[in-house]
C-alpha cells in the first residue's frame, strides 16, 4: 500500500516494490482513499500527527503490518526523533529516497 499524494513519487516506490517480489502495490493519494484488504507493507506521506492518528493505520500497526512514514523536513529523523517514532510502531524513509534506501527497509523488515 503506498498512500502518496504526489503521483510521481508513487510510481517509483510502487516499480521499487514490485521489483522486491511484491504481486500487488495499491496507490491512493491520501488517507482517506485507503484500500482495504491483505496490506503487508503501508507506505504513508503526510502530517506525521495525521497518520498516526488515523484509526486504520493503528489497525495495521497493531496487526503487525509495518507501517512507513516519509520524513520530506528532516524532523523524523533528527536526535532523538527515532525513539519517539519508534514507539509509534511505525518506521521512517527520508524523503528524497534511494531506491537502495526502500531495499534495505524491506530487507530489515522482511516483507517479501
Amino acid at each position: 500500500m503506498i498512500v502518496h499524494p504526489d503521483p510521481f513519487v508513487a510510481q517509483d516506490l510502487q516499480d521499487i516494490l514490485i521489483s522486491a517480489g511484491a504481486t500487488k502495490v495499491d496507490v491512493v493519494p491520501a488517507l482517506a482513499d485507503e484500500v482495504r484488504g491483505n496490506i503487508r507493507i503501508a507506505f504513508v506521506a503526510g502530517r506525521v500527527p495525521d497518520i498516526l492518528s488515523a484509526d486504520h493505520v493503528r489497525a495495521w500497526a497493531d496487526g503487525g503490518v509495518p507501517v512507513v512514514v516519509f520524513d520530506g523536513d528532516g524532523t523524523l529523523t533528527g536526535p532523538g526523533a527515532e525513539n519517539a517514532v519508534a514507539t509509534c510502531g511505525v518506521h521512517v524513509l527520508a524523503q528524497p529516497f534511494r531506491t537502495e534506501d526502500v531495499t534495505r527497509l524491506l530487507r530489515e523488515l522482511a516483507v517479501f
